[in-house]
């Protein structure tokens, strides 16, 4: 009888620890302890039994033989015993530390799961360290001849516990060649998902092909629901690019990925082919840490090929390299972007001097209809956004500015013309910003906005009381105003007024009923505006 034939049952109420990194609670170790310590008592009563049973046998056989019994039973006797000898032979050779099942429990408790993530990658990268060969003294040979050592114990912790290493970040440019290669190479052969995302990054890619590490890399990356590359080398991208947009890649081979990351290549390389990412969800494309020359034209035609009418992705994060960009460039990058994901939901733009082109002269359509949360990082010229796009289905903005202490003409002209439908909107700055009437009025046009969240926004005198005025955002009920400083008494009568004023009108406009201010002048006025909310 298998001792863990009651097993699945108890692997059940734990597959959730089977799939991350939680560490188990206490009753959840102390359940796995209790099944693993039945599951070795039932093996060890078996393999008694087994022995038991064999010598019972054996003494049966000598009984029969020295009797001078009939061939049949003597012939009966021997099969008995040698039936009894295998059984035994297959329990001894076979322990419970080969079973998956067992192995898995134990894996579930095991003590690496205590460690956090990102000291188990500098555990690796330490255990890696290839001192040997430049230690200059007994001491350093001796620290290194501790890391060979635990290199070869992690080594064997990471096959024996792979199933707990998932999330789990590796930076491979600190390890050695040889060893990103084995570690690649060798969890892939043993059936293992894989262990780490990946990164490599640096001069030292141009040794990747010499070493094997870029095919270790291609074989490695398909199995991964989220990818990391870093990759400044051109012919290692386009490797990888070929890994997603080759008509003859196997279906199969990236089904799992969900999430793939571009930082820092020389192009973007998005996986164009929905039957080979069916699972794809989110694209992050990252140029702000390039070191040469970024080819447009060559991601250009990286686009052309994206097959966006079936392209399931949903969210999109775009980091151009305001250094590098010729004027222009961020504008075409932000249009392209928009027209190879016409399925995205969620774009994060991190926009910094955006130029006026034609999207005429692009020949593009620029009328996004499924885009609904949209996050800008800007500093010039928004305006371009409202005259170059259409966001029919846009319902979350936030603009953030990290550069500039004034609200610039641009964010009033897209609320008046590209958001009018918005219902949350985020404002926020890095310095303290005065926001004055004219911001006010293009709040005011916003007639679906519910919710309103304004950082580092100094309301100036008239700011809410040209918000009260009748029409003015009817449908705000959250208002929240963080890190600021409402430092004089005509802006605090003028919320309170704004406060009081949605409280007594009709029903057509809504209560504020959330408020979040911060540093009040006078301090009282946060009773009187209690009073009001209340």
């Amino acid at each position: 009888m298998d001792p863990l034939a009651g097993a699945p049952q108890h692997l059940a109420l734990f597959c959730d620890l089977a799939g991350s990194n939680r560490e188990p609670t206490k009753q959840e170790r102390r359940d796995i302890n209790a099944v693993l310590a039945a599951v070795s008592n039932a093996h060890s009563r078996q393999l008694a039994d087994l022995r038991t049973r064999e010598a019972e046998a054996n003494r049966a056989l000598a009984i029969v033989t020295l009797g001078h019994a009939e061939p049949d039973q003597v012939r009966a006797a021997l099969e008995q015993y040698n039936s009894c000898v295998l059984a035994r032979s297959i329990a001894e050779d076979h322990p419970l530390s080969t079973n998956p099942a067992y192995r898995l429990l134990q894996t579930i408790i095991h003590p690496i799961r205590s460690i956090p993530p990102n000291i188990l990658a500098l555990i690796f990268q330490r255990a890696v360290d290839d001192a040997a060969g430049t230690a200059s003294t007994a001491y350093d040979r001796a620290i290194a001849w501790r890391l060979a050592a635990v290199s070869a114990s992690w080594r064997r912790v990471a096959l024996r516990t792979h199933v707990i290493w998932r999330l789990v970040t590796l930076d491979l440019s600190k390890l050695t060649l040889d060893y990103r290669a084995w570690l690649l190479m060798v969890t892939h052969r043993a059936g293992v998902a894989v262990l780490f995302d990946v990164r490599v990054e640096g001069d030292d890619m141009w040794g990747v092909s010499n070493n094997g590490i870029m095919d270790a890399i291609l074989e490695y990356l398909p199995a991964r629901r989220n990818v990391k590359v870093v990759l400044d080398i051109d012919d290692n991208v386009h490797r990888l690019c070929n890994l997603y947009t080759s008509d003859t890649q196997d279906a199969a081979s990236t089904s799992q990925v969900e999430e793939v990351q571009f930082v820092g290549a020389q192009f973007p390389c998005f996986p164009p082919c929905q039957s080979h990412t069916p699972n794809l969800r989110r694209v992050t494309v990252s140029l702000c840490q390039l070191q040469g020359p970024f080819r447009w034209e060559t991601m250009y035609g990286v686009l052309r090929t994206y097959r966006s009418e079936i392209v399931p992705v949903q969210h999109v994060t775009l980091r151009p390299s305001p250094q590098r960009a010729r004027v222009g460039e961020t504008t075409r990058l932000l249009i392209r972007t928009f027209q190879t994901f016409p399925k995205a939901t969620v774009f994060d733009l991190h926009m910094h001097d955006v130029q006026p082109i034609s999207p005429t002269e692009e020949g593009l359509c620029l009328k996004h209809h499924e885009v609904q949360h949209l996050r800008i990082e800007y500093d010039r010229q928004l305006h371009i956004l409202a005259d170059s796009y259409s966001f029919p289905a846009l319902r979350d903005v936030t603009f953030r500015c990290t550069h500039m202490m004034t609200i610039p003409p641009g964010l009033i002209h897209m609320l008046r013309h590209a958001f009018a439908a918005v219902r949350t909107l985020r404002i926020i700055y890095e310095h303290e910003t005065l926001i004055d009437n004219d911001f006010a009025a293009a709040l005011g046009e916003m007639s679906e906005l519910q919710s309103l969240e304004m950082t580092k926004c100094s309301p100036a005198t008239g700011f809410f009381r040209a918000l009260a005025q009748p029409g003015k955002c009817p449908a705000l009920g959250t208002l929240k105003l963080r890190d600021t400083l409402i430092s004089t008494d005509d802006v605090s009568y003028e919320l309170l007024g704004f406060i009081e004023g949605r409280r007594d009108a009709a029903n057509r406009v809504a209560r504020i009923q959330h408020l979040e201010a911060i540093a009040l002048t006078p301090a009282s006025f946060a009773v009187q505006l209690a009073s009001a909310l209340a």
